[in-house]
């Protein structure tokens, strides 16, 4: 268990760090994406704690779960979704001129 927690804390500061760094050497999009990447990675333990939580009545199924689980990762989840939107479209502008 220890394991997993130490390897989800490496990868989280390598993500971040890289966000951090793309921010100083100035490409904007690519951090956004890396940060937004960060929080989804922090935010996933929690919902899934949540959504577990939700299903814990015996009148509770599956539908309850996500309820609880988006609940928590809507907003990481749009800026996430933003972010790779707005690579795909500098990247598309960048292939035009």
């Amino acid at each position: 268990m220890y394991i997993y927690y130490g390897f989800l804390f490496a990868i989280l500061i390598a993500v971040i760090g890289s966000g951090v760094f793309l921010i100083i050497k100035g490409d904007s999009k690519k951090s956004f994406f890396l940060i937004c990447s960060g929080v989804n990675l922090i935010i996933i333990p929690l919902s899934l704690f949540i959504g577990g939580m939700a299903t814990d009545s015996p009148d509770s199924n599956m539908f309850d779960f996500f309820k609880g689980f988006i609940f928590i990762q809507a907003i990481p989840l749009v800026l996430l979704i933003i972010s790779i939107l707005k690579i795909l479209l500098a990247s598309r502008k960048s292939k035009e001129e």
